[in-house]
């Protein structure tokens, strides 16, 4: 299972934190992105550019913990 979250998501989350650690994540993410890093060997990918409850429940049904019908 992999996680995609488009690069302006990234960066909005980012934006708050001007620490020089943020700024290396934010450059390492882009390029992950760019070079298309890790694509093709996941099961499933997941957006996560959603409200966090959504992300979850789509994860924990992948993994067999919840059934697809739970709200």
């Amino acid at each position: 299972m992999r996680l995609t979250v488009p690069l302006p998501v990234i960066e909005r989350r980012l934006a708050g934190e001007v620490a020089r650690g943020r700024r290396d994540d934010l450059r390492a993410a882009a390029s992950s992105i760019a070079t298309a890093a890790g694509v093709g060997v996941e099961d499933l990918a997941i957006s996560n550019d959603r409200p966090i409850g959504a992300v979850a429940q789509d994860v924990l049904t992948f993994l067999g913990w919840l059934s697809g019908t739970e709200s």
